[in-house]
């Protein structure tokens, strides 16, 4: 299955055609949250999920396993996503890191949603009260390695359909900045 980079890229779609590749290859996809689960998250965390986010996590509850062969052209089966009851902040994830340092960024809006070969690197998303805020996804491993791999969860998920190496190859975390 193929994605053409000039289709449109909106929320739901990004989510129906992440939802459709993950079928085409048989990656089991757990089931997904309940409205009053995703009112749950944000009450405890005080964030509002940002559209993408919220119709994925209604759809998906992570993936069970494998999502493919990786291999030097296709990281796609080294990232697992997680279930909305798994994610948490990267202050709280990296809690004893002396250095967590994400630009102009506060590291305890960012939420992982899911990991990269076996939790060496996370993916988080930006959360918090306002609705209209920047939602960049980055990929963070470590205080030296934070760098945007989307603008918004469904950017996110456009790139790893469309350019699986994208996925794991950043833009510099300056560019968070603009």
């Amino acid at each position: 299955m193929t994605f053409s980079t000039d289709e449109d890229h909106s929320s739901g779609d990004a989510v129906a055609r992440l939802l459709e590749y993950w079928r085409s290859r048989g990656v089991p996809i757990l089931p997904g949250s309940h409205e009053h689960e995703i009112a749950e998250f944000e009450r405890r965390h005080r964030v509002v999920l940002p559209p993408d986010l919220r119709e994925f996590v209604r759809q998906c509850g992570g993936i069970g396993g494998d999502t493919g062969e990786a291999d030097a052209r296709d990281f796609r089966g080294l990232i697992e996503f997680w279930p909305l009851h798994s994610y948490e902040s990267l202050a709280t994830r990296y809690r004893h890191e002396e250095q967590l340092s994400l630009g102009p960024w506060d590291s305890r809006q960012f939420f992982i949603f899911a990991d990269f070969s076996l939790h060496s690197h996370h993916y988080a998303i930006r959360l918090s009260p306002d609705s209209g805020a920047p939602t960049p996804v980055l990929l963070y491993a470590g205080p030296r390695y934070a760098h945007i791999v989307g603008n918004s969860f469904s950017d996110f998920v456009w790139t790893y359909l469309t350019d699986p190496v994208g996925a794991v190859r950043p833009q510099t975390l300056s560019q968070m900045e603009g």
